[in-house]
C-alpha cells in the first residue's frame, strides 16, 4: 500500500464524544506509519461537550438528550444522517464509536452505519456496552441486536470492538481500550504497510467475499503475539501487522489473513509485541447477547416480587390539589 488513508471517527453521544475527543489534538498532523485520524462530534445535546463547541460536531436541533429511551427521538436522528454525512464526509475508513446503553448514541450510531454502509463505505464500530441499570442493559442487548439486523438488511458484515463496563473493567479501562483499538486501526489502515494493499484490507472486512462464512455482527479482537479463541467462537478473516523478525503464522485455523510489514516508527509509537493481529471472530456475540438476555431476566425476577403499597389510605381526604390536611 501507498495510498495515504484517513480515518473518520464519528464519536454518537456522551461516549463516543468522550472517545473521539481524544484525537482532536492529532489533526492536521500526519504520523509515520499512521492514517491522518479526523474527528467528529454528533449528539442530541451540548451536556457531553467540555468546552466550546468545536466545529466538527453537529447537534440535532430541538433535542436536549434522549435520557435512556432510544426510541424517544429516533425519528428525528434518522432524518438527519444524510445531512450528517453531508457535513461530515465519509473518508477511506470509517469509525463508528458510541455507547450501547444509552438513548441517543446507540441510535445516531447505528443509524449512521447503516447509512455508510449502505453507500459502500468501509465501516468498522466500536461499541462501549453497560448493564449498570436494567433499561441501560437492555438497550445494550437492542443495540448489538440492531447491527445484526443491519447487517442482514445490507447484506454486508458488521465488524464490532466491543467493551463492557464493569467492576473489572470501569469506564476509564474501557475508554483506554477503545483508544487503543483505533490508533492499531489507524497503524492499519496507513498505506505504509509493506505487502499489504487496500484491497487487501477491504476483503478481511467484507469476509464474505473470500471465505464461506456469511455477512453478520462479528467481533474485533486484537491479539498480539498468539491468537486465543473461546469456546464456541471461530476465527473467520485476519489482518496481520509485523516485521520481519516475527513469522505472521498462528495456529489457529483462518480462511483469509492479509499481511503487512510495519515501519520502525509506527512500530515503536504502537508498543506492541509483534505480530499484532486484528481478528474477526465469529460467535462472540452469540454469547454476548445471551448474557444480557439473561441479566434482564434477572432484572424482572427482581421486579416481579416487589409489592408496592400505597402509604395513604383510601378514605384519606385531600384538598384540591392534593395536601391531606
Amino acid at each position: 500500500m501507498t495510498k495515504e488513508n484517513t480515518i473518520a471517527v464519528y464519536g454518537a453521544g456522551g461516549f463516543g464524544i468522550n472517545i473521539a475527543s481524544q484525537f482532536q489534538r492529532f489533526v492536521g498532523r500526519k504520523d509515520p506509519g499512521f492514517a491522518k485520524i479526523v474527528p467528529y462530534f454528533i449528539d442530541t445535546s451540548k451536556s457531553n461537550l467540555l468546552e466550546s463547541v468545536p466545529e466538527n460536531t453537529y447537534l440535532v436541533e430541538g433535542l436536549d438528550g434522549s435520557g435512556k429511551l432510544r426510541n424517544s427521538n429516533y425519528a428525528i436522528i434518522a432524518e438527519k444522517s444524510k445531512e450528517i454525512l453531508h457535513k461530515f464526509r465519509p473518508a477511506d475508513i470509517n469509525i463508528v464509536v458510541h455507547s450501547g446503553g444509552g438513548g441517543s448514541g446507540s441510535v445516531i450510531g447505528p443509524v449512521l452505519a447503516s447509512e455508510l454502509l449502505a453507500r459502500g463505505e468501509t465501516v468498522i464500530v466500536l461499541i462501549g456496552g453497560s448493564t449498570s441499570s436494567r433499561i441501560e442493559t437492555e438497550n445494550t442487548k437492542k443495540t448489538l441486536q440492531s447491527y445484526e439486523m443491519i447487517s442482514q438488511k445490507r447484506d454486508k458484515p458488521v465488524i464490532c470492538f466491543y467493551r463492557e463496563n464493569t467492576k473489572d473493567t470501569p469506564r476509564g479501562v474501557v475508554d483506554n481500550q477503545m483508544q487503543v483499538a483505533v490508533v492499531v486501526l489507524a497503524a492499519i489502515f496507513s498505506g505504509a504497510n509493506r505487502e499489504l494493499e487496500s484491497a487487501d484490507l477491504g476483503n478481511w472486512i467484507n469476509y464474505n467475499k473470500v471465505t464461506s462464512y456469511s455477512p453478520k455482527l462479528n467481533m474485533l479482537e486484537f491479539h498480539s503475539n498468539i491468537v486465543k479463541l473461546g469456546k464456541n467462537q471461530s476465527l473467520i478473516s485476519l489482518a496481520t501487522l509485523t516485521d520481519d523478525n516475527h513469522s505472521s503464522d498462528i495456529d489457529v485455523p483462518v480462511e483469509y489473513q492479509c499481511v503487512g510489514y510495519v515501519g520502525e516508527k509506527a512500530k515503536d509509537a504502537i508498543s506492541m509485541e509483534m505480530p499484532i493481529h486484528a481478528c474477526i471472530v465469529g460467535g462472540v456475540f452469540n454469547q454476548t447477547v445471551a448474557d444480557l438476555e439473561e441479566k434482564v431476566a434477572v432484572f424482572d425476577e427482581l421486579r416481579a416480587v416487589v409489592v408496592e403499597k400505597s402509604i395513604i389510605k383510601s378514605s384519606s381526604s385531600s384538598t384540591n390539589d392534593g395536601l391531606i390536611l
